[in-house]
């Protein structure tokens, strides 16, 4: 392998870790402000990729237009890219995505800022050792980066199920 081809392997790696980063921090911050409620993380997913907005010309009636966010455009990108296969673009659609959305939700939040505590510590904790080990596992399959790449579009489900299973030991501590 060339030198430029391992610069560039090394350069998708940072830039899905990175991704992965950024996704973890927002859907760390709702998690939080839920109460660790782990039902909350797909209901603000919807919320916040596809937003509700009234059309103008409803205006008095219940009518509701679903736009067109970011979130969907990276999505059909990546459904392109993995169905051509090309994987270099499967990443950075990916990466994108975890720097950028949802559109609204941001890394820092605009109320409060995200408090460390052990119980978030210890959920982020397991989502990133579980991602990390899904990711790692792609490593010895016929296209590497597709785990990788489903856990930086997976966090609000690691988030959830990590809630899930850590719930008994947060029941038995409380």
């Amino acid at each position: 392998m060339s030198v430029g081809r391992v610069v560039a392997e090394v350069g998708l790696g940072l830039a899905l870790v990175a991704a992965y980063a950024g996704q973890m921090l927002r859907w760390l911050r709702v998690l939080q402000r839920e109460h660790y409620e782990p039902s909350s993380m797909r209901r603000f997913l919807g919320r916040w990729s596809t937003p509700p907005v009234v059309a103008a010309s409803a205006v008095g009636r219940t009518k509701i237009q679903r736009p067109i966010t970011l979130s969907h455009v990276l999505a059909v990108g990546l459904v392109v890219c993995v169905v051509v296969r090309v994987d270099a673009l499967v990443v950075l659609f990916s990466a994108a995505y975890g720097m950028f959305c949802p559109m609204g939700l941001s890394i820092k939040g605009r109320t409060s800022a995200l408090q460390w505590t052990r119980r978030l510590t210890t959920i982020a904790v397991v989502a990133s050792v579980f991602s990390l080990v899904v990711a790692i596992t792609g490593v010895w399959t016929v296209r590497p980066w597709l785990l990788a790449v489903a856990m930086v579009w997976a966090v609000p489900l690691t988030f959830d199920l990590s809630v899930r299973a850590l719930g008994p030991y947060e029941h038995r501590r409380a």
